[in-house]
């Protein structure tokens, strides 16, 4: 490991712990230590790590490591990622929720949300992180009585309800880029309009897959990942034209795609797993030609992020890796947790978080924060975290603007910064937009037997 904590380091409970470590390239920063599972990857905002653990919303202070404030109310079951605009955290919770919490905050503890959406026969409203765009929130749950899939589009101040669409399979994700919002369901892709959910297009295959991964929009381009039950299981990474919702390439990969394919420089990352092989693959966006994979008995259960030339992801052995983006080979692994690291790292003006599992005597399920000095002052530029699927930071503003690519259609990027004295996004992106991800049943079919 790049730093061994002191023996008898005491486990934090609501406050957690935080260890300070010197901050020279590719060392251990800090970790806070927390006394539950960690269950989101974080969200980087204005100085401030957002990240749920065992249903308690935790804020963390970027550069220190320290908590900030905490949100916990047992009647409120916190799930999904949460993606954080102008302040406000929104999170979908595991019942039939979906809350917003004021995160500009100076107390030590939330005591209330801002507001909260109720369906009382819809359930699951965690398994899709919610997401926003120009002053809505969309969010998406499971209808009770036929585990059918439903979208919700709300207001972002009032959580007052604008429309609502069914559709006949449960959702994996929604996206939103300009006027159309992507909502992706097991069994199909949905256009609809952002302003009254009419339907646009539908694009269901015709083979019998089952979609497996959440959905990546970039230069107008929709990447996901889908399953074929066809006597055995093929598994495929599909491209389809976000205008018309037609096909235009697939790649037939060697296992499931297990989270969101990512999209940075002109090619597509995809972590891949099932029937013992577990592999990291890189494909070139414009026909889905594999350029290079690394499979070294590696399980990466989330989707990666890439900063200044490096992807970066963990395993379920608890490792983290950075590879060089050109062709794969290892710059960086180093193991930061005897038991797994299951949450999508991020990076943010060259210090890189992750969420990972602990094990303890005295505490069979708990969880850490770490950050890491990296070799470099950049921050991730892959299209899932500037389309805040799962966790984002500034680059994420929440206007359904369009994602470009700079590798491959030659955008031009500019730099922003943010105005919190002492801690700023070097290096956040004007092209961006909105998304979200489900975390859950990828690669086989006891997935369907919790639905």
């Amino acid at each position: 490991m790049l730093r061994t904590l002191a023996a008898g380091t005491a486990v934090g409970a609501i406050a957690g712990t935080a260890q300070t470590a010197a901050a020279t390239p590719d060392d251990e920063r800090w970790r806070f230590e927390y006394e539950d599972i960690v269950d989101t990857g974080a969200t980087v905002v204005d100085g401030t790590v957002h990240v749920v653990a065992n249903n308690v919303l935790l804020g963390i202070d970027a550069e220190t490591g320290e908590r900030e404030w905490f949100f916990d109310d047992w009647q409120v079951s916190l799930g999904s990622h949460p993606t954080v605009v102008d302040g406000t955290a929104y999170c979908g919770t595991v019942h039939s929720e979906v809350v917003a919490i004021e995160t500009d905050t100076d107390e030590d503890e939330i005591e209330e949300v801002l507001w909260e959406f109720e369906e009382d026969q819809v359930s699951s409203m965690h398994e899709v992180t919610p997401t926003v765009a120009d002053g809505t929130v969309f969010a998406a749950g499971e209808i009770l009585s036929n585990v059918d899939g439903v979208l919700f589009a709300l207001d972002a101040e009032t959580g007052d309800e604008q429309w609502r669409f069914e559709a006949e399979a449960y959702g994996t994700s929604v996206t939103v880029v300009e006027d159309t919002v992507y909502f992706v369901t097991r069994d199909d892709v949905i256009a609809l309009d952002v302003d009254d959910g009419d339907e646009l297009w539908r694009t269901e295959f015709d083979d019998d897959s089952r979609i497996q991964s959440t959905a990546t929009i970039t230069d107008g381009t929709i990447y996901l990942g889908r399953n074929v039950d066809n006597g055995g299981t093929t598994n495929y990474l599909t491209a389809l034209d976000a205008e018309t919702g037609d096909e235009e390439w697939s790649y037939e990969a060697d296992a499931s795609v297990t989270g969101a394919p990512t999209i940075a420089d002109g090619l597509v990352y995809a972590a891949c797993a099932g029937d013992g092989d577990e592999h990291l693959s890189a494909l070139d966006v414009d026909d889905g030609a594999e350029q290079w994979r690394y499979d070294d008995d590696i399980y990466a259960p989330a989707p990666p992020t890439v900063a200044d030339g490096v992807v970066y992801f963990g395993d379920f052995d608890g490792w983290l890796y950075g590879l060089d983006t050109e062709d794969g080979s290892v710059l960086w692994e180093e193991e930061i947790s005897a038991n797994s690291v299951t949450t999508p790292p991020i990076a943010v003006d060259g210090v890189l978080y992750v969420g990972c599992d602990m094990e303890e005597e005295d505490h069979d399920e708990r969880g850490d924060i770490v950050a890491f000095s990296l070799d470099g002052d950049g921050s991730s530029v892959d299209s899932r975290t500037m389309q805040g699927v799962l966790n984002h930071h500034d680059g994420f503003e929440g206007d359904g603007s369009p994602i470009v690519d700079p590798g491959s259609s030659g955008g031009a990027v500019e730099a922003v910064s943010d105005s919190t004295p002492g801690f700023g996004i070097a290096t956040a992106f004007a092209a961006l937009g909105g998304a979200s991800y489900l975390l859950g049943s990828w690669f086989n079919e006891d997935a369907d037997q919790q639905h």
